[in-house]
């Protein structure tokens, strides 16, 4: 009988060695270019007593059932629970993802086309790992522009062990509830920062410094300050000290219909909100009769972002809703085809020399939301092209730098059935976000 546990264990402490490596072998499926770089990654704090409704700030939703959460060893759990979710919308974001798009069917081996990733999860406030229970679904809604092809988008969910995607259901889109079209949503980390430079006598001033990389075109906000309008409905930023040590993520801008010449900011992170009403102001190098055309600019301004990001939400039309049984990574994609593609062979320089292997390099479609990694190999290779489909090649250092090389599609035409040496051009810019490497694939 001793022998028999005694065999009994042992293979159960060989199968745990076995699952310990395995996942140690998951963490190398996935790798991040550049892991520092935060892709915008929300945590909530719920109660998995209660149906609980999230919202994020693209658009999409997370229902939670009541109950529907369970520890590793399968018991109910209750109490309070940290849900993570991190979407990945654009070539830049698949990129700084680290996540395989490659699809492995009946032996060939494709590459995917997205409409929308995105990596949910939960643990117990401790950090233990949670699951669904058995029975039970979390429902994602994910916002989307994308539309439909020929047919519905795949969805597939990612195999961590394996190192594969693997195909659940096909499903069309739906049509997205409009949102307000005089919501203002600025993106990119804005700081709020003090400043008392101001000809004003006793008001409290303060910037916004927002990234403009998202929307360029909206710069004429570096001129805006702001200043509290004295609605005691909302905080007064004087007194709330702890919001200039903050970075915000999403920060919007909505006009106040009651007050005519208001305007109401919200400012949200992971942990924290914060809602105040102010006025512009003009900066102190401005003459009185300058004063007000800066003011009459600030509301102009403001007016360019109802428009442009109007443009945007409204691009935004689309809804892709699936319950999910388990926590990870999922895909809403199919498979990328290039009309009239042929097979190029390419060799990468830079400075005259054969691209070094510190690079991580992709090839990145313009048209369609689809990237193809090549590795690091520095030697020639094989891309697909066509003429009816543009892409970048881009390479990204392990120091943050990268290389580009743009009007990919000319490589159809040029006769040359050889190698194609192709010249990676330095950009001058550090990729530190998303915007950074958005600016780099699409010359902004």
């Amino acid at each position: 009988m001793k022998t028999k546990m005694f065999a009994v264990f042992a293979a159960l402490a060989l199968l745990l060695m076995q699952s310990c490596s395995d996942d140690k072998n998951a963490v190398l499926k996935i790798s991040r270019p550049l892991p520092n770089i935060d892709l915008g990654k929300n945590t909530f704090l719920i109660d998995t007593s209660k149906d609980t409704l999230l919202e994020i700030s693209s658009g999409s939703t997370i229902m939670i059932p009541a109950n529907s959460l369970v520890t590793a060893d399968n018991k109910a759990f209750t109490g309070k629970a940290e849900l993570t979710y991190e979407e990945y919308s654009n070539q830049a974001s698949i990129i700084l993802s680290g996540i395989p798009m490659q699809y492995d069917s009946a032996g060939e081996v494709g590459h995917f086309q997205s409409a929308g990733m995105f990596q949910i999860n939960a643990t117990s406030t401790s950090g233990d790992q949670l699951a669904i229970a058995q029975g039970k679904n979390v429902t994602v809604s994910m916002a989307s522009s994308i539309e439909d092809g020929e047919k519905p988008y795949n969805f597939y969910q990612f195999d961590t062990i394996s190192g594969e995607w693997k195909y659940l259901v096909t499903k069309s889109a739906e049509p997205a509830a409009p949102q307000p079209a005089d919501t203002v949503a600025i993106a990119g980390d804005a700081k709020v920062v003090k400043n008392k430079s101001v000809k004003t006598i006793s008001d409290f001033v303060f910037d916004i410094n927002v990234n403009y990389h998202v929307f360029p075109e909206l710069a004429g906000l570096g001129d805006v300050m702001w200043k509290y309008s004295g609605n005691k409905k909302y905080a007064d930023p004087e007194k709330e000290q702890w919001i200039f040590d903050t970075n915000w993520p999403v920060t919007k801008i909505d006009k106040d219909k009651s007050r005519p010449g208001e305007y109401i900011i919200v400012m949200r992170s992971n942990k924290d909100t914060f809602t105040t009403s102010v006025v512009p102001v003009a900066n102190e190098m401005l003459q009185p009769n300058e004063a007000v055309a800066q003011i009459d600019k600030s509301v102009d301004n403001l007016g360019v972002i109802e428009q442009e990001v109007g443009r945007q939400l409204a691009e935004n039309t689309l809804r892709r809703t699936m319950a999910v049984s388990s926590f990870g990574f999922f895909n809403w994609d199919y498979l990328h085809f290039l009309i009239n593609r042929k097979t190029k062979k390419i060799r990468l320089m830079s400075d005259g020399s054969e691209l070094s292997s510190h690079f991580r390099v992709y090839q990145v479609f313009l048209k369609d939301n689809a990237v193809f990694e090549l590795g690091r190999s520095s030697k020639e290779t094989s891309i697909p092209v066509s003429p009816d489909q543009d892409f970048v090649m881009l390479a990204i250092g392990d120091n943050s730098e990268a290389l580009v090389a743009r009007n990919g599609k000319a490589l159809y035409d040029n006769g040359n059935n050889g190698i194609n040496d192709v010249a990676m051009n330095k950009t001058g810019i550090t990729i530190e976000s998303e915007d950074d490497l958005l600016s780099v694939i699409y010359g902004f």
